[in-house]
């Protein structure tokens, strides 16, 4: 049995069994219904639900950048991924303007 905090922010510290569902001691279940009444109930879900978001795409830029690989780009000018010899080509071309 894990004790887990109702809707991540309630403060009510409820016991989950994966098998037979939530315990609730004594007064926690009036605990959850006045957290519901408040509108707390609404707004954690709110939040969590940003959370998810900001998870899932804080996860597909992470699978961006992977993909991507190790590249690097030189200022402004070039709008192409190009190698560390290439990059080191173009600054020793410039410097010779």
């Amino acid at each position: 049995m894990l004790r887990k905090n109702f809707r991540e922010s309630s403060g009510i510290v409820v016991d989950v069994c994966s098998a037979h569902g939530v315990w609730f001691d004594q007064g926690e279940l009036g605990m959850v219904f006045e957290f519901a009444a408040t509108g707390a109930l609404a707004t954690a879900e709110r939040d969590a639900m940003r959370r998810v978001d900001s998870r899932r795409r804080l996860d597909a830029y992470e699978q961006r950048l992977r993909d991507a690989g190790p590249r690097h780009y030189l200022g402004s000018r070039l709008t192409i991924p190009v190698d560390g010899l290439a990059d080191i080509a173009t600054l020793v071309l410039d410097l010779d303007d």
